[in-house]
Parts: C-alpha cells; structure tokens; sequence
C-alpha cells in the first residue's frame, strides 16, 4: 500500500467488496490518504517521464 504512493504516485486505490472486510478496508483508506509521493525514490524518474509523456497530450 504505501509503496504505491511512495513510490509509484498511484492515485486509484481498489479494493473487492468481498475480500476485505469494511473496517479493514476503511483503515487502508485513512492510510492511503495520508501517504504522499517521495520524489527522492528511486522510482521518480520514471514516475517524471509518465507526467512528461502525459502533459504532451
């Protein structure tokens, strides 16, 4: 979960509604709005190359 965003920036979280209970589930999501991008990870280049592609279109 928290690599996702801190390393990837991954904006869409999911989740089956039969295979995670919602107390879990909601716990996950407090956590997940909680995390930010880490642009000294290793991954953010590669993370700038996809902004730069998609700002092209």
């Amino acid at each position: 979960l928290r690599g996702s965003v801190e390393n990837y920036d991954a904006q869409v979280l999911c989740m089956g509604q039969n295979v995670i209970a919602a107390p879990a589930a909601w716990a996950l999501v407090d956590i997940w709005l909680d995390l930010r991008h880490d642009t000294n990870s290793g991954y953010a280049p590669k993370v700038g190359e996809i902004e730069a592609y998609e700002s092209e279109k």
